[in-house]
């Protein structure tokens, strides 16, 4: 069953979020705005919004402020039951989050809202079940929830599953509540009953991750921030959670160290054109070369039913084995043309030994192209997605 869900945001992931923001404004351990923090999660929005606006009038481009402001300000709006104040609400979002975008905030929730509703407070509907009946519970509870009514929207969300047994929101937001209530194990309960309902959507890992991390579980945290990530991967949230937290454990994420660039490959009317700077010298080239013949030559294999001359993950592989081939055949005779590439090779060459080129790929060179192979390789290799980033963003961690 296919749900037109765009996202949900919530109290506590974005709390959480904003408490691993690296300090970067006057509002470094400020207890006024730690008590705006707490009292917007407790749905106390016009006590948090005094202590924001007091605040912005004395630091009106403090980016971050201005986004805790206008997160504030939408909160609120999904608890306003007049939908006339509501707009005016989310309106008034609108400019203060724009206004923390602008002024260099990089909140992962900023795009989101910024997608979500528009300068005329308007919002895009989200829909969270194709079973009315459900969706209607989850509305109700959603209302609930922002008015801080745990026990009603728990009795929603439950009865929205009761109606639609894949309703991954339903379980989802369940055990947020009991996040919410501090029932800690309850929460990981449902947090669980969702992921067994679609282990393919990254926000139940990341949400029982918070949860590990709140019971100062920090290895068992870090496996579920990792699960987000290889869940999806090209989420701008599930990548950011994962490091943030990495920073904040004193555990930053490693990457190989991979210099050689992307080039540019180009089919037009039957021809292929290659992009490349040529003074990166003739390895380039042969990765470049080589992937423009996989393209020819190959890709009509790998895609026999939707032939289409995008950039792929075969395609990328067979490339990088090709430029370590290149190299090793160029090293003994050509040492000006293959030091500089040396540091590169073995990076790749160690990934290709373990097993995890592709998975390397997938999750530190994936671009658009390659990022549509993505689902099918996880499928089949979730396992080596794990292990890619056990072993290499956290190598001897």
């Amino acid at each position: 069953m296919k749900v037109n869900l765009f996202s949900r945001i919530d109290f506590r992931p974005v709390l959480f979020a904003l408490a691993l923001v690296p300090a970067l404004s006057a509002q470094t351990a400020s207890p006024d705005l730690e008590k705006a923090h707490r009292l917007s999660a407790q749905a106390q929005y016009e006590e948090a919004k005094q202590i924001y606006k007091s605040w912005l009038d004395q630091h009106p481009e403090d980016a971050k402020v201005c986004f805790s402001y206008g997160y504030t300000l939408y909160l609120q709006a999904g608890a306003e039951t007049d939908k006339t104040k509501a707009t005016a609400l989310r309106k008034q979002a609108f400019v203060w989050v724009t206004k923390a975008q602008k002024g260099g905030d990089t909140e992962a929730l900023i795009s989101f809202l910024l997608r979500k509703i528009d300068a005329e407070g308007n919002e895009r509907p989200t829909v969270y079940s194709a079973d009315p009946k459900a969706d209607a519970l989850m509305a109700q509870g959603e209302q609930a929830f922002a008015r801080h009514d745990l026990d009603r929207a728990l009795q929603c969300y439950q009865d929205a599953l009761a109606a639609d047994h894949l309703n991954y929101y339903a379980a989802l937001f369940s055990g947020d509540v009991y996040y919410k209530k501090e029932e800690y194990g309850k929460a990981i309960e449902w947090f669980s009953k969702a992921v067994g309902i679609n282990p393919d959507i990254e926000t139940a890992y990341r949400y029982w991750g918070d949860v590990l991390r709140r019971q100062h579980r920090l290895a068992e945290a870090r496996d579920k921030y990792i699960e987000a990530v290889v869940a999806e991967p090209y989420n701008q949230m599930s990548r950011e959670m994962l490091e943030r937290f990495a920073n904040l454990a004193s555990t930053p994420l490693k990457h190989p160290e991979v210099k050689l660039p992307m080039v540019k490959i180009e089919n037009n009317e039957g021809k292929t054109a290659i992009g490349y700077d040529p003074d990166s010298g003739p390895l380039v080239l042969a990765y470049a070369l080589t992937r423009a013949k996989w393209r020819v030559d190959d890709s009509r294999h790998y895609f026999p039913k939707d032939w289409s001359p995008r950039h792929s993950l075969p395609e990328e592989a067979s490339g990088l084995r090709v430029f370590c081939d290149t190299f090793d055949a160029m090293a003994p005779k050509d040492a000006d043309n293959t030091k500089y590439w040396e540091t590169t090779v073995a990076a790749l060459k160690s990934l290709d030994q373990a097993g995890l080129l592709e998975a390397y790929i997938l999750l530190d060179r994936a671009d658009s192209g390659i990022a549509k192979d993505y689902e099918a390789y996880r499928l089949e290799h979730r396992d080596l997605l794990l292990r890619y980033a056990h072993e290499v963003w956290f190598a001897n961690k």
